[in-house]
């Protein structure tokens, strides 16, 4: 009988840390998502006044700054390879 109870107080206790542990990471989730939009706000502060072509334009502005810098960084590493090996040499 005492195996039992003990058997489970142990489940309950399990259950209970993993409801605890989910709740509070949903919540963590839920302020991350909401500090990120806030941020990418302040950061990218659109007039509330434009026209959506205008964000558009803005927006496709970003995606390509991101692309070369991505690109950009893409190609560094293999240009470093390039000038060691040279170095070998």
């Amino acid at each position: 009988m005492d195996v039992f109870i003990s058997l489970l107080l142990l489940l309950g206790a399990i259950g209970f840390a993993y409801l605890v542990n989910r709740r509070s990471r949903f919540r963590d989730q839920e302020a991350l998502e909401q500090e990120l939009d806030e941020d990418f706000k302040e950061e990218f502060a659109l007039p509330k006044a434009s026209s959506p072509d205008e964000n558009y334009n803005a927006m496709e502005k970003l995606v390509s700054w991101l692309e070369d810098d991505s690109k950009r960084q893409v190609i560094e590493p293999q240009e470093d390879e390039g000038n060691a090996a040279e170095k070998i040499n």
